[in-house]
């Protein structure tokens, strides 16, 4: 099966729903692509340059050939899977799926991409997937490490408007204020929302004051890598360094801690 349709989607993002009532992930700014357990949205080619052509189908049959740039498992307990847009309820596309699918993405370009393929199959390799996030409200954002890098730096960053010429690495104030979280070399970073409970004992675990409720987040480079929201003041930041089929992935969490 395999469908697909030129759409300009509003904001440039499209929602593949696991069921009717799902909450989209929540904000991490930067992120190319956001996923919940029940709740997939991908960022398409801005509304405003032109149509982005959606496909979606059985993962064999509509797979390009190269590695997809998202896969994870998804919740589809109606066993109708949906396509759609941010405010409009009535699906672009759907499918039948299984109760617990397997969804891959492939997108044109890595950050506008004019054709996004979404390929669905029945998991059947779930040691090599990453873990399912504890609630369906957590969500999780899945991007690329700049080459070379070996730590991160996380901080507060109101003040990181430009961060094409902010270094945080150069303001006592903010070395003071942030964290360094050291991390083994890796390829793949993913962040989520919510304590991911793994068996091993994380690399970091430490707290990271937010007063304005947005966490920055600097690769080696020195440029911002991803902005999230926060719901608190104060945030505990935890990451593992996980092996993967692909390579090892650094998980990062960020969740809210107690506040004084």
């Amino acid at each position: 099966m395999k469908t697909s349709i030129s759409y300009a989607p509003m904001n440039s993002i499209v929602f593949v729903h696991g069921g009717p009532d799902e909450a989209p992930p929540w904000p991490v700014w930067g992120a190319q692509i956001l996923a919940t357990n029940s709740c997939i949205s991908p960022v398409c080619f801005p509304e405003i340059d032109g149509p982005t052509e959606i496909v979606l189908g059985d993962a064999d049959e509509v797979d390009p050939g190269r590695a997809p740039d998202l896969v994870s498992l998804l919740r589809v307990p109606d066993g109708d899977l949906r396509i759609t847009t941010v405010g409009d309820e009535a699906a672009i596309l759907r499918m039948p799926a299984p109760s617990l699918a397997l969804v891959k993405i492939w997108r044109s370009h890595p950050r506008w991409p004019e054709t996004v393929i979404i390929g669905i199959a029945p998991p059947n390799d779930l040691a090599s997937m990453a873990p399912m996030l504890p609630t369906e409200e957590a969500t999780r954002a899945a991007v690329d490490f700049p080459v070379g890098s070996d730590c991160l730096f996380l901080c507060n960053t109101s003040i990181a408007d430009r961060p094409d010429v902010f270094d945080p690495w150069r303001s006592q104030r903010l070395l003071a204020s942030g964290v360094v979280v050291p991390i083994a070399p890796a390829s793949r970073l993913e962040v989520t929302d919510a304590d991911p409970d793994l068996p091993r004992s994380p690399v970091f675990d430490g707290l990271l004051p937010t007063p304005n409720r947005l966490v920055g987040i600097f690769p080696t480079n020195r440029l911002v890598m991803l902005r999230a929201d926060t719901p608190t003041t104060l945030t505990r930041v935890r990451a593992w360094v996980e092996p993967r089929p692909e390579g090892p992935t650094v998980i990062l969490a960020l969740f809210p801690a107690d506040e004084p």
